[in-house]
């Protein structure tokens, strides 16, 4: 088992260079390009919400993501000390996504996550949110 530890402070301009390593290590562990990007956008959409809603957009905050990779699959934890996610009781499929005119105009983070990646939780627990999230490498 590997791990690699990411911290970064609670600002959106350090979304970019998380970005970054997240796809390097990705295509280290044997990812094709598509799962990598898709692996990539899944943790920065999660990292986005610690910011903008754990967070209140507040910097001076952090953002830790580990990356485990383990038997097969790689595994990517978001975790932060703000504000835990509140369920507004919509679900994240309230929509038809071949109907543009029913698409949300934000608020399509969790739905993006829980398209792209194998599996997914969240909780919450003594004041630490964990965002989980993983994806199966394919064998070669």
């Amino acid at each position: 088992m590997k791990a690699i530890r990411f911290s970064i402070e609670s600002r959106l301009e350090n979304l970019a260079i998380l970005g970054v390593a997240i796809r390097a290590v990705c295509s280290q562990a044997g990812m094709d390009e598509t799962d990598s990007y898709q692996s990539e956008l899944a943790v920065i959409e999660s990292a986005t919400n610690a910011i903008k809603y754990a967070y209140g957009n507040k910097a001076g905050n952090q953002v830790d993501v580990i990356l485990t990779v383990d038997q097969g699959k790689i595994e990517f934890r978001v975790e932060d000390s703000g504000a835990p996610m509140k369920s507004n009781g919509k679900s994240w499929t309230d929509f038809d996504p071949m109907k543009t005119g029913s698409l949300p105009e934000s608020g399509m983070g969790l739905y993006i996550v829980r398209q792209t990646m194998d599996e997914v939780s969240y909780c919450s627990i003594d004041g630490r949110n964990v965002m989980t999230m993983a994806r199966y490498l394919k064998e070669t």
